[in-house]
């Protein structure tokens, strides 16, 4: 329509006039559709900005102790481009911390237990009981086939559990998962930890990252629950089976928040204060992203 060409048009000009103005910056500018310009620095201008920032920063956190959280996938999954991603920024971060003059831990949080776990488990569970897979299985196979193999009952579990029926199976096995009783499933939510832990290790070392700790979401939860536990009345509120924060009156910006749901399980919230705690009870730091920088 003559509206669309003549936002085109329109956009087309900005384009040109940005490329003017970032000339000596940019290596070009270009419309990457309505509403969308990319900006594509030059080489030597991020040098200088590097070079600039390595000067800058070379002292800036002598002596600081900092922990960096990054690379935290969960497991069950191969190793993607998402993860890499985080594991980047994380990186950059952690060197560009010892770069400064701190004294850097870094760690990692994957999640171990989730509903999709739990289909995972579940079709596994199917697979032994059907005499494809056994246990020995996942103790003398390399963790890359594992790990494969592991990552197709996840995509398989959540097709199957897409039946009402098979969903309240793999409930049964979240349900054991927070109240473990059967040993046989114990030993298969550490061996497959395990395997998965080995081969995440692997693969960041293979592109150069060493994490200092592993700390897994089940151990998480079960910290954060019991701090949850024992504030309760003074902190947090029994509601309709679950524990609550409910916000004092006036607090806008926060809302009410659950901690361990109806079923006695940790929510997020509570494994993330768990998990808090764990960090200065382990490393003794500041994480990263309690400073000021």
């Amino acid at each position: 329509t003559t509206t669309e060409t003549d936002l085109q048009s329109k956009v087309e000009a900005k384009a040109l006039e940005l490329k003017e103005k970032l000339n000596n910056i940019c290596e070009k500018v270009e419309i990457a559709g309505p509403g969308f310009i990319n900006f594509y620095l030059k080489n030597e201008v991020l040098r200088n900005e590097l070079e600039k920032e390595i000067k800058t920063v070379e002292t800036k956190y002598t002596d600081l102790n900092v922990l960096v959280e990054h690379s935290s996938p969960n497991l069950f999954k191969p190793f993607g481009v998402g993860h890499l991603m985080n594991n980047f920024v994380g990186e950059f971060i952690a060197r560009s911390m010892k770069l400064g003059g701190a004294y850097v831990k870094t760690m990692a949080f994957p999640s171990d237990i989730s509903i999709g776990v739990a289909k995972a488990l579940f079709i596994i569970q199917k697979d032994i009981k059907d005499g494809k897979k056994d246990l020995e299985y996942f103790r003398q196979t390399n963790e890359d086939e594992v790990v494969a193999y592991l990552g197709e009952a996840y995509v398989r579990g959540v097709k199957e559990c897409e039946e009402e029926i098979n969903l309240n199976e793999a409930k049964k096995v979240l349900d054991e998962m927070y109240n473990i009783t059967d040993d046989e499933l114990l030993k298969l939510i550490n061996i497959t930890r395990e395997k998965n832990e080995s081969y995440f290790r692997k693969v960041l070392n293979e592109i150069g990252t060493n994490i200092d700790k592993f700390v897994f979401e089940r151990q998480a939860g079960e910290v954060g629950k019991k701090i949850v536990k024992r504030n309760i009345g003074k902190v947090f509120t029994e509601s309709e089976g679950a524990v609550v924060y409910i916000p004092e009156e006036g607090r806008k910006d926060i809302n009410t928040s659950v901690f361990i749901n109806s079923q006695g399980y940790p929510t997020y919230e509570a494994k993330d204060l768990g998990l808090i705690k764990m960090k200065f009870d382990e490393f003794l730091v500041k994480t990263f992203y309690q400073l000021k920088i």
